[in-house]
């Protein structure tokens, strides 16, 4: 069977799970003819009003050194490409403090106990949400500012979406492979394609979840080394190969705006005069990409989670009205840094050293157990 973008031929069928946290069940609601009509919200503008649920619960658990006063921090939903917040996350514990992170803007609420002690805090906010529909022309594709300040921060190398040098390598092939490769918009097709016909869904994983951690798990088949991942691993390994070719890419950490516990991140590129718009690799290889018998049987497919998708290519410069944001980018400043270093306990995408890999569930000091949810109901505007 051809791969590639000519071979995407997609037939929805029914259930859906897409996962970093991924985790998706859109559940019966989306199968069959009886089902809802979502073409809506891929052919015109299409908005949605939820209001969302948080709470978690975190009690002492052991490791950390009695007498240091024990962290929380929480980044909460701020005016994105996807999203407009209606009323800012109001928590029934207050935070100590609010913190703007100084490379990505994020907002962070931050939690500080003097004693660890077992604690529920639940917080509310409401959300206007909208699916993202882009109408490039290629020719119109300008020129980067490579000097820029936001050009350098999201082609810089990182824990997560690091520029190796086995990413390098696959850079090159993607650009040699690129009949026009000089243009950032095509060249970022090339690799959005390279990404789904090389990697292989799995969820949940048992490994951390940095570049390195991608690349090292691959499986052979048929003379060609794919990538096992979730979500999250789609996106870093994507932003990965874009900043070795020099596209600026990040990484938009949240979830679906439905049900409960539907987490989920993916991807944000910069296309020069027409800015940031949104790349969702690991939804469209799931959900939608229908590589054969032989390739899908590779990985986990789930034909008809992703209804509100006409096809794989609508998720390059597209995005659906289902989702949230909690966080923007990778690597995030978190204040204070710990005295007491957390890293040797957490996983490195997690925490390292005063920043986290990325925010999605709380960050909360090791010596300290965690859980908790988020639901979300649709309401009247």
């Amino acid at each position: 069977m051809m791969r590639g973008k000519g071979a995407a031929a997609v037939v929805l069928l029914a259930g859906g799970l897409a996962s970093i946290s991924c985790t998706t069940n859109w559940g019966n609601s989306t199968q069959g003819p009886e089902g809802p009509d979502y073409s809506q919200t891929y052919e015109g503008p299409f908005t949605r009003t939820v209001k969302a649920t948080l709470q978690f619960t975190i009690e002492p658990s052991g490791d950390a050194p009695a007498g240091d006063p024990w962290h929380l921090w929480q980044a909460v939903p701020r005016d994105t490409m996807t999203q407009e917040v209606l009323s800012e996350a109001q928590f029934d514990v207050e935070p100590t403090n609010w913190l703007t992170d100084p490379d990505f803007g994020n907002t962070i609420a931050h939690w500080e106990f003097s004693e660890a002690r077992t604690l529920t805090v639940r917080g509310e906010f409401t959300l206007k949400v909208n699916n993202v529909l882009t109408q490039i022309d290629p020719d119109q594709v300008e020129q980067y500012d490579t000097e820029s300040a936001e050009y350098v921060l999201y082609t810089r190398s990182e824990r997560i979406n690091k520029v190796s040098d086995p990413v390098r390598a696959i850079a090159e092939e993607i650009r040699d492979g690129c009949e026009q490769a000089e243009n950032p918009y095509l060249l970022a097709q090339c690799a959005y394609w390279w990404v789904l016909d090389h990697m292989v869904y799995a969820y949940p994983l048992d490994r951390d979840a940095t570049l390195d951690d991608v690349l090292a798990d691959s499986l052979e088949h048929a003379g060609v080394t794919y990538y096992r991942g979730d979500c999250g691993s789609y996106s870093c390994l994507y932003n990965s190969i874009l900043r070795a070719l020099g596209i600026p890419a990040r990484m938009a950490v949240g979830g679906w705006s439905v049900g409960e516990d539907q987490w989920h991140v993916w991807s944000e590129i910069l296309i020069p005069g027409y800015g940031w718009i949104p790349v969702d690799t690991s939804a469209a290889d799931v959900f939608l990409y229908d590589e054969g018998a032989e390739f899908n049987a590779l990985g986990d497919k789930y034909f008809g989670g992703a209804p509100f998708a006409p096809n794989a290519e609508f998720y390059f410069g597209n995005i659906d009205p289902f989702r949230f944001v909690f966080s923007i980018g990778n690597d995030i400043a978190l204040e204070p840094v710990v005295d007491w270093d957390m890293s040797p306990y957490a996983a490195t995408a997690y925490y390292f050293e005063g920043r986290a890999g990325y925010m999605q569930t709380p960050i909360y000091h090791f010596g300290l157990s965690l859980d908790g949810y988020i639901a979300f109901e649709e309401i009247e505007p």
